[in-house]
């Protein structure tokens, strides 16, 4: 009995040696986030993912894939180099929601002449968003900032709306997500921890 055991373990060992290891993922209700992905050139790494809810519901998941991973929101957010919001919707959401959620993140998390310096890209980015008009279960919407570009928005792997301008614009953005007061303290707690 010990000698088939043994065989066993030697058999299984030699088979390890042999497979290759499947790419590494993390899972959030069900969705799954690679661990790396490359945008602009650059070779990112996803930081963290969580879960943005709203009263009682799951509405998406939320990864967040930077060059230097950290567990610093401020730093996260100052980061220079290629960045994206990686969103996986869980239910419906209408565009006007999404947009009254943008505000009020900008709102919170900065001061209003850095608004008002900003206002061509937040309308730039709201015309973008109403072009959703619905996000359905499933869909997956990327917020990308390629330093040689700008801003861009796909949804479900087509662009929606202009490249908008600003590294500085897309830090403001992702302060909504993991700023001083982010929507959903759970949901940066997972992006900003891991």
């Amino acid at each position: 009995m010990k000698r088939q055991v043994w065989g066993a373990a030697l058999l299984a060992l030699a088979l390890v040696g042999t497979i290759q290891p499947a790419h590494a993922q993390k899972v959030v209700e069900g969705v799954r986030f690679d661990s790396t992905l490359d945008l602009g050139g650059q070779r990112l790494q996803l930081n963290g993912a969580g879960v943005r809810k709203r009263m009682v519901f799951d509405v998406y998941t939320a990864g967040l894939y930077v060059v230097q991973p950290s567990q610093d929101a401020e730093r996260l957010a100052a980061q220079s180099g290629a960045k994206r919001v990686a969103l996986r919707f869980l239910r419906e959401v209408d565009s006007e929601l999404f947009v009254t959620s943008l505000h009020n993140g900008l709102k919170a998390n900065h001061r209003e002449e850095q608004l008002a310096k900003w206002r061509p890209q937040v309308e730039s980015l709201t015309a973008t968003i109403k072009t959703i008009a619905l996000a359905r279960r499933g869909d997956s919407v990327n917020f990308d900032y390629i330093p040689a570009e700008g801003i861009r928005v796909t949804v479900n792997g087509a662009t929606r709306g202009p490249v908008i301008q600003g590294e500085d614009f897309y830090s403001a953005v992702l302060r909504v997500w993991i700023g001083e007061k982010p929507a959903d303290e759970g949901l940066k707690k997972g992006i900003v921890n891991g």
